[in-house]
């Protein structure tokens, strides 16, 4: 089977580059998620779910921002479920992509080509990321 995928290799100073882009994405992710654990972790509700954690995680080249919502009621199907909010692409020209997670279950493109502080601003600030 063909596939139509390319092979690129990188030169030291690109392979330096996009790790020095990553971890600049990490350590702002951090921030990010003890910014929104302060922000939206609260009281537990009995009846509604509620979110009981916020996480980041790395899945290949992407790095994507995780809730934890726990379900305490009876009627409940599930008692846990961990949904994927954002995702941050990061492209060979070291800019970012930014994508949130909708209601069908598909990932919507926000911006493309950007820089990583313009996705980690649109994080923190963009209401659809915020539960």
């Amino acid at each position: 089977m063909a596939t139509n995928g390319v092979w690129v290799r990188l030169t030291p100073e690109e392979a330096a580059a996009e790790k020095a882009l990553k971890q600049k994405a990490e350590t702002a992710m951090k921030l990010i998620v003890k910014e929104f654990k302060e922000k939206f972790i609260r009281e537990p509700d009995p009846e509604y779910g509620y979110i009981s954690d916020v996480s980041y995680k790395w899945s290949r080249d992407s790095l994507y921002l995780e809730q934890t919502y726990n379900y305490d009621s009876p009627k409940a199907i599930m008692k846990q479920q961990v949904v994927k909010v954002a995702r941050i692409d990061f492209y060979v020209d070291n800019t970012c992509g930014l994508s949130c997670m909708r209601h069908t279950g598909k990932w919507m493109l926000m911006c493309s080509g950007e820089t990583i502080e313009t996705c980690i601003d649109l994080i923190r600030n963009h209401p659809i990321f915020h539960g």
